[in-house]
């Protein structure tokens, strides 16, 4: 009886040691297949970051190249002020003289300050 025992015994530890392999194989084989998926994954995320990149560095170029083209047609413009010139006739209707001003600006005045101003003191 020992002997079948043992036998049995024997089957048991073979066949045990046979599926902790055969699952350890499983899970390499599942942990292999998730690292290649990421590794693909990776690789697409490169390549969108690469296109993203690309297409940046695309629009600092066209924005480089706008505004230098700018500033250049500001350099050719030659700058001018602005001036307003009245005709002859509208010249002779609106005459400012300084003169004109001072009166303005006395008759606004209270007398007791129009004195004070003037040297005059009542």
């Amino acid at each position: 009886m020992h002997g079948r025992v043992l036998d049995n015994l024997k089957d048991y530890a073979v066949r045990a040691l046979v599926n902790a392999v055969d699952h350890l194989g499983t899970v390499a084989y599942k942990l292999a297949d998730l690292l290649e998926q990421q590794a693909l994954d990776v690789a697409a995320m490169d390549l969108q970051v690469t296109s993203i990149n690309q297409q940046l560095l695309t629009c600092q170029t066209f924005a480089n190249k706008e505004g230098l083209r700018q500033q250049q047609l500001l350099a050719i413009i030659p700058q001018h002020h602005k001036h307003y010139i009245l005709s002859d006739s509208i010249n002779k209707k609106v005459h400012f003289s300084p003169q004109m001003h001072a009166d303005v600006r006395q008759n606004l005045l209270p007398a007791k300050v129009r004195n004070q101003t003037s040297g005059g003191m009542k």
